[in-house]
């Protein structure tokens, strides 16, 4: 199984690359995921693909993230932890 990390997992690259990923789920696992801001589709993608690590750059958004979806991964906010 191949590890990946998606940076920019909200934008359209990123949603797209995890379109691929759900059709060849066996052979690989979203280790990583990150977005600038967009906390309500980064708990959809955690919910659903569970990383060990996410980011989010605006730190202020970090703030709004779940904390029972912080719990299943390593959470890093701002531009040093990306």
């Amino acid at each position: 199984m191949q590890k990946i990390a998606i940076l920019g997992s909200s934008g359209s690259i990123g949603v797209n690359t995890l379109k691929v990923v759900r059709h060849l789920d066996p052979r690989f696992k979203v280790s990583a995921l990150s977005v600038y801001n967009n906390i309500d589709l980064l708990e959809e993608q955690i919910a659903e693909f569970k990383p060990d690590v996410v980011c989010v750059v605006d730190k202020a958004a970090a703030s709004f993230l779940k904390a029972g979806l912080m719990a299943q991964s390593e959470c890093f906010r701002g531009k040093k932890d990306l």
